[in-house]
């Protein structure tokens, strides 16, 4: 038989990585969220999904993410049409929305399921930068990301429910460009 879940969800990332974005055809500067511009803190990020189906389900999950930080860059940062001196006081924003469609096998009892599951997950990204003296530059990114996963769902009593999802992509913007 097949059901219909709707789930919010709440959960905390730090965002961990590096950027770089460019402008017209000239590389920007390579630049690490947590030790360039300061990105240590958790943050919430708030979603829900939608599933249907028993064994074999399909679903849509939406999730968003807004983090900004205040930090001194060490180096000489390009950031699309502006540059950044070393020393400079910089306030970084990165705004990001992400939505997945799913296939996921799932099989088990009410009490508990697990299962693996593959989709599509778009991500549209707004990152920007700013500093006195020097003015801001905002670039945006949008790009489709394939992912395979695992998860487990249990309900061990009938209103609560608890779900681990790893879900796992090879993600590198290199040949994406920013507008």
């Amino acid at each position: 038989m097949a059901t219909l879940q709707v789930e919010g969800s709440l959960f905390w990332m730090t965002p961990d990585g590096d950027v770089a974005v460019g402008y017209h055809g000239v590389s920007g500067t390579r630049v690490d969220l947590d030790d360039d511009l300061g990105y240590d803190s958790a943050v919430t990020v708030a979603g829900g999904q939608v599933v249907v189906g028993d064994v074999h389900q399909v679903g849509l999950e939406v999730n968003r993410l807004s983090v900004s930080e205040e930090a001194r860059v060490t180096r000489m940062i390009r950031f699309y049409d502006k540059i950044y001196p070393g020393s400079t006081l910089v306030e970084s924003s990165l705004d990001m929305t992400l939505v997945k469609a799913f296939y996921r096998f799932s099989p088990g009892t009410s009490l508990a399921r697990g299962g693996y599951m593959i989709g599509m997950q778009y991500v549209s990204a707004e990152v920007e930068a700013s500093a006195s003296g020097v003015g801001s530059a905002r670039g945006d990114v949008e790009s489709p990301m394939p992912f395979i996963g695992v998860y487990f769902l249990s309900y061990p009593l009938p209103f609560l429910g608890f779900q681990a999802t790893a879900c796992g992509s090879k993600w590198d913007l290199g040949d994406v460009s920013a507008s």
